[in-house]
C-alpha cells in the first residue's frame, strides 16, 4: 500500500476543490481537514482501488455534515455535481494549490499526532552531499535516503507502517517535543547540520532500527565506529563473530537503512580503498575527508 503522504500529494488539491465547491470558501479548509483525518483513521484498512473516488466520497460526507450544521439541510446531489464541475473548471491550477495543501497537511499532522494515528514523518534536508530524506517515528530515526533513491517512502512504510506524512520545519518559537516523531525529526536535522559544520562528532538522536539476524548485528555494530575511525569489512565481520562473512558485511552496509547516523561510510576495503556506498563514491569521499579534517 502506498504511503499516506503520496495520497495527499496526488489528490490533496482536487479534494480541496471538492470541499470548496460543496462547503464553500469559508469552510473548505475545515472540510479538507475532516476528510483527510477520516481517511487517516481508516487507513490502511481501506481497500484503495480508486483513491480519488474514495477521498471524494469522504469529502462529500464531511461537507454534507458541515452544511447540515450550518443550514440544517444537505446539498442536493445534482447541485453538488454542478458545483464540483464549476470549481474544477474555474479554480487555480493544481501547482498553485500546493502551498495551501502543505499548510493543511501540517495541521492534519498535528491532529493525527494527538490521536496517535501517525506511523512516521519525513522531510528533505539540504546537505553538502546533496538533498537527503529523513524519516522518523515517535521512537527514533527510521530511514535516511539519498536524492537518487526513489523507493524511500516504500521502505519506511514496510518498516513502521504506511501512515506517513510530510513534516515542514518548525517555524515557531516552541518546536515539537522530542516525544513526537516531528520532534525527533527536528533533532535529527539539527544534529546533521552540526555534523556537517564540524561541531558534532556523535549523534544522540534515537534510532528506530527494524533489523534482525546477521544484517542487524552488522548495522548495529556500526554505531561503535567512532568519528574519524575507519574499519575494514573484514574487521567488522570479526567483530560480529563471523570472520568469514566479509561479503555479507559489505551487503549489510550497502543496505544500511540509516547511513551517516549509523556510519557505514567508515567501513572500507582491507587495501584502504573506499569501497561502495549507497550515497555514491563522491558522498563517501566527502564524509571521510570531513572527518579526517575534523
Amino acid at each position: 500500500m502506498e504511503p499516506f503522504s503520496t495520497l495527499i500529494d496526488a489528490h490533496g488539491a482536487q479534494v480541496w476543490r471538492v470541499c470548496r465547491a460543496l462547503a464553500g470558501p469559508d469552510d473548505a479548509d475545515d472540510a479538507w481537514q475532516e476528510t483527510f483525518l477520516a481517511a487517516l483513521r481508516s487507513f490502511p484498512g481501506a481497500t484503495l482501488n480508486n483513491p480519488q473516488a474514495w477521498l471524494t466520497q469522504i469529502a462529500h460526507h464531511k461537507c454534507a455534515e458541515i452544511h447540515r450544521r450550518r443550514y440544517r439541510d444537505p446539498v442536493p446531489a445534482e447541485v453538488a455535481d454542478a458545483r464540483i464541475n464549476e470549481e474544477s473548471a474555474n479554480t487555480v491550477e493544481r501547482g498553485d494549490l500546493q502551498p495551501l495543501v502543505a499548510a493543511l497537511q501540517t495541521e492534519l499532522l498535528e491532529r493525527g499526532e494527538r490521536e496517535g494515528l501517525i506511523d512516521a514523518v519525513h522531510r528533505v534536508l539540504d546537505t553538502p552531499i546533496g538533498p537527503v530524506r529523513v524519516a522518523a517515528s515517535d521512537r527514533g530515526i527510521v530511514q535516511l535516503g539519498f536524492s537518487h533513491e526513489t523507493d524511500f517512502l516504500r521502505k519506511v512504510a514496510q518498516e513502521v507502517g504506511p501512515r506517513i506524512l510530510h513534516a515542514e520545519a518548525s517555524a515557531g518559537a516552541y518546536p515539537p517535543t522530542t516525544e513526537t516523531a516531528r520532534g525527533l525529526l527536528e533533532l535529527a536535522e539539527v544534529e546533521l547540520r552540526e555534523y556537517f559544520t564540524g561541531s558534532r562528532r556523535e549523534f544522540t538522536v534515537p534510532i528506530d532500527l527494524h533489523l534482525s539476524g546477521f544484517r542487524g548485528q552488522v548495522v548495529r555494530a556500526l554505531s561503535n565506529l567512532e568519528y574519524g575511525r575507519r574499519a575494514s569489512y573484514k574487521e567488522i565481520a570479526a567483530y560480529v563473530g563471523n570472520p568469514g562473512a566479509v561479503r555479507a558485511v559489505g551487503s549489510a552496509c550497502a543496505r544500511n537503512p540509516i547511513p551517516i547516523f549509523l556510519p557505514c561510510h567508515r567501513v572500507v576495503r582491507s587495501d584502504g580503498t573506499w569501497g561502495n556506498y549507497r550515497g555514491g563514491p563522491e558522498a563517501k569521499t566527502f564524509l571521510l575527508e570531513l572527518e579526517r579534517g575534523g
